[in-house]
């Protein structure tokens, strides 16, 4: 009985943790709806899927696979921190060094990413509250200098 008991008690714990980490909003696979999606200046890309695993408290791996506006591809895996706190990038390609991430609540993520400790962009990820739809919001200045926004609206899969 005491056997049978024990393992009861595992096999709670596991769908605990399983359940919990799939009603967390924003893991899982996102891909970017175009026709509501705004890019100034454009053009937009072709196509764009992020991925999102919990990998810890406040913490997600992205990987990032991109189809540009010319038809190149591109793949990048990244682990997001939102604990408010700044963050290297460790890429030096990119056109940031480090980015800083906060979470509002289980829907609503923000964030800045930054050059030689200078701002680049801000940025907002939303979730739908039925968890159908991911928006994220971006602004700032691309590697010319040059202002942009974007308004990027993704599906759920």
């Amino acid at each position: 009985m005491k056997k049978f008991i024990g393992i009861t008690a595992v096999a709670i714990l596991a769908l605990a943790g399983s359940v919990r980490a799939q009603s967390d909003p924003l893991v899982g696979t996102w891909k970017l709806n175009l026709s509501k999606s705004i890019y100034d200046p454009g053009p937009p890309p072709q196509s764009l899927v992020h991925q999102y695993e919990s990998a810890g408290k406040d913490t997600y791996k992205n990987t990032r696979d991109l189809v540009d506006a010319n038809g190149k591809s591109s793949h990048r895996e990244l682990m997001l921190v939102f604990d408010g706190n700044e963050h290297p990038r460790g890429d030096s390609a990119s056109s940031t060094d480090a980015t800083m991430d906060r979470r509002f609540d289980a829907y609503n993520l923000e964030g800045m990413s930054m050059k030689n400790g200078k701002l680049i962009t801000v940025f907002m990820r939303s979730v739908s509250p039925d968890g159908k739809t991911l928006t994220f919001k971006t602004m700032g200045t691309n590697a010319e200098g040059r202002p942009f926004s974007r308004v990027e609206v993704f599906d759920k899969q």
